[in-house]
C-alpha cells in the first residue's frame, strides 16, 4: 500500500509557514510510509486536484496537511473529485479504494494522525507496527549512512528505517510489523548501536542525561556547575568568542554589562546599557547579552526548548560579533527565505516558527 501527503502553503505571505513535520513523523512512527510529500500553494486548486488525481491512481491513500483557515478548501477540493465519494467522517473519508484526510497541521496533526489515522489505515491493511528510536549527536552525514547501509542488510527487507537530522542531533527509527522475526530486529538495532556506538545518546527516550543520573546516584556521587551572565563562541576559520557580566553598578532597573571578547576584526571590550540595545542597530554580541537577559528575568519564555538560548534562528549568520547590524530585518529575511523555494524550504518547520518567535520578541524591544 502507498501513501502521499499534500502540504498547502500560503505563499503570499513570507511569515507564514506550515508545520508539517511533525505530521509526517507521526505517520512514520505509525509505521505508515509517505512515498511522496508535496508543497503546494492554497491558492492554484487546479494544481492540488490534479496532484491529487494523479496520485489517486496508484496510492491508497492521499492526506492534505494544512492550516486550520484551509480545512473547508481542502475538503472541498476532495470532494469535487469524482473518485472520492461517501462523507467525510471527522478528518478522513474512506472509499473502498483510497482512504482521503485532511489532517492539521503542527502537534494538534500529529496527534490526530496517532489517534485517529493510523488505526483506521491498520484495520484497513490489517497490520500493526512496532518501532525503536535511536538518537545520535554529533555523527558525520558519512557516519549515519554507512551504519544505515549495514543496518539495511541485516533488515532483510524485514524492518524500514528512517533517519531525520536536525542542528547535530539525528533521530533514527527501525519501524517493523509484529511478524518480524525479534532476532532481526534486535540485530538492526545491534548494529546500529555498534556502528554508532560513540554518537549514540538515547534509545527509546532513555537519555544519556537520565543514565547519567542514574550511574551517579548508584555511585552517590555529585555534579557541581557554575553559570557566567552569558558567553559563547561561534566557530570557523577565525573563531569568534565573546562573554558578558554584570558590572558593579548594574541594578534591576538599569542592568549593565561589560562585553569582551574576540571578533573577526579583533578583540572588543565595552560597557553597555542592557535596556539601551536596539536589535535594529546591535553587535552579535550585544543581542546575545539582551537575548539571556530576557531569558534570566522571564520576559521571554520559549515554546520551543530544544532551541532555547539560540540569539538567532539556526542558520542564520552572525557576521562579525562586534559589528553592529540591522538583525530585525535579516530575521524577516531569513523567514522570507521559505517562502522562495518551489519545492521544499531549507530547513524545518520548527526553525522558522522559532524565527518568528525571535522576531517578535526583538521587535517589543527595539
Amino acid at each position: 500500500m502507498k501513501y502521499a501527503a499534500i502540504v498547502l502553503t500560503n505563499q503570499k505571505n513570507p511569515l507564514s509557514s506550515v508545520d508539517y513535520q511533525s505530521v509526517t513523523d507521526a505517520f512514520l512512527s505509525g509505521g505508515v510510509f509517505l512515498d511522496e510529500t508535496i508543497i503546494l500553494p492554497y491558492d492554484a486548486p487546479s494544481a492540488v486536484s490534479g496532484h491529487i488525481t494523479r496520485l489517486s491512481e496508484d496510492h491508497d491513500g492521499i492526506f492534505i496537511v494544512c492550516d486550520g483557515v484551509l480545512t473547508d478548501f481542502a475538503r472541498k477540493t476532495v470532494d469535487e473529485l469524482p473518485a472520492s465519494g461517501g462523507k467525510f467522517e471527522g478528518v478522513l473519508k474512506e472509499t473502498r479504494e483510497h482512504i482521503f484526510g485532511v489532517i492539521p497541521a503542527g502537534e494538534e496533526g500529529a496527534k490526530t494522525v496517532s489517534s485517529e489515522v493510523v488505526p483506521r489505515i491498520d484495520r484497513r491493511r490489517n497490520q500493526r507496527y512496532c518501532r525503536v528510536v535511536l538518537g545520535v549527536a554529533a555523527a558525520s552525514d558519512e557516519r549515519i549512512q554507512r551504519a544505515l547501509s549495514f543496518a539495511e542488510r541485516a533488515a532483510e527487507g524485514r524492518l524500514f528505517l528512517h533517519a531525520r537530522s536536525e542542528y547535530g542531533l539525528t533521530r533514527i527509527e527501525a519501524v517493523y510489523n509484529r511478524e518480524t522475526p525479534k532476532m532481526i530486529a534486535d540485530e538492526v538495532v545491534r548494529v546500529l548501536a555498534s556502528e554508532l556506538r560513540e554518537y549514540l545518546f538515547t534509545v527509546n527516550g532513555e537519555t544519556l542525561p537520565s543514565r547519567l543520573v542514574d550511574a551517579l546516584k548508584l555511585r552517590r556521587m555529585k555534579i557541581s556547575t557554575a553559570e557566567s551572565f552569558t558567553g559563547g563562541g561561534v566557530g570557523g576559520a577565525n573563531p569568534q568568542t565573546y562573554e558578558a557580566e554584570f558590572t558593579a553598578d548594574s541594578t534591576d532597573e538599569d542592568p549593565i554589562v561589560r562585553i569582551r571578547g574576540t571578533a573577526s576584526s579583533g578583540e572588543f571590550d565595552f560597557t553597555c546599557h542592557i535596556r539601551d540595545i536596539d536589535p535594529h542597530n546591535a553587535s552579535y554580541a550585544e543581542l546575545a547579552a539582551l537575548n539571556r537577559w530576557l531569558c534570566r528575568t522571564g520576559a521571554y519564555q520559549t515554546k520551543f526548548p530544544g532551541q532555547a538560548g539560540s540569539v538567532l534562528p539556526c542558520g542564520m549568520d552572525c557576521g562579525d560579533v562586534s559589528k553592529k547590524r540591522d538583525f530585525i530585518s535579516g530575521i524577516q529575511n531569513f523567514i522570507a527565505s521559505a517562502s522562495n523555494s518551489s519545492h521544499y524550504p531549507k530547513y524545518g518547520p520548527s526553525i522558522y516558527a522559532y524565527a518568528r518567535e525571535l522576531l517578535g520578541i526583538y521587535q517589543e524591544f527595539s
